[in-house]
């Protein structure tokens, strides 16, 4: 179970002040200084160098801080008793999104690590979901679940990516509900593919333009 490591108070401002720079002022990393993030933060370069090397180490330390969010949240989608209902992948889903201003400004400066971190964080969910299955008899191939596995995993970080970016295109709760039959897919999919093509028909419902 990941366990997280919140940052100290001094950590958060100065994560802030960095977040302030990618976003508000769209400066590029290597544009981004101590002097201009401490300035920022009210705090001296003596603190800063107490907490991290520079700033790309602020930046490695304050991506790895987002994974075990994303860890815990996406931890919320799938237990081994089965897919969470969409009323519990909301929850996990405003979880997250407590850390949108840090999740925006890494993503201004690494369009891949957030949809990767769900495509892996739910690809192994489902891969542990699968394999302790109590019933474990499928009418399909474990290859033909790995490759389901794979394109949902992928399709889930990618919308969820498209979701932090505009909010206003797709309501929390859509979004939740679409990774619940996404989800579900794989399990329906493994007892009898004919049901396979009526979850994925439920997702009609879903806007997703």
């Amino acid at each position: 179970m990941t366990i997280l490591q919140a940052p100290t108070d001094t950590q958060k401002r100065l994560y802030d002040a960095f977040t302030h720079c990618v976003t508000a002022l769209e400066l590029p990393l290597n544009k981004i200084t101590v002097t201009k993030v401490t300035k920022i933060a009210g705090l001296s370069r003596r603190t800063f160098y107490t907490h991290f090397l520079d700033i790309y180490d602020l930046y490695e330390k304050l991506k790895q801080h987002l994974a075990q969010v994303l860890a815990i949240g996406t931890a919320g989608f799938v237990t081994k008793n089965g897919i969470t209902k969409p009323a519990g992948i909301l929850k996990a889903i405003h979880d997250i999104d407590q850390y949108e201003p840090y999740i925006f400004a890494v993503s201004n400066l690494d369009t891949e690590f957030f949809p990767q971190q769900i495509t892996d964080l739910v690809q192994q969910k489902l891969l542990d979901y699968v394999a302790h299955r109590p019933d474990k008899k499928s009418v399909v191939s474990e290859r033909e679940t790995y490759y389901h596995i794979l394109f949902i995993s992928y399709g889930l970080g990618q919308e969820c990516y498209y979701w932090m970016a505009d909010r206003q295109r797709i309501p929390a709760q859509d979004l939740a509900k679409n990774i619940y039959y996404q989800l579900s897919s794989v399990s329906v999919g493994m007892i009898d593919p004919d049901l396979l093509d009526q979850a994925v028909a439920k997702l009609n419902t879903f806007d997703a333009n």
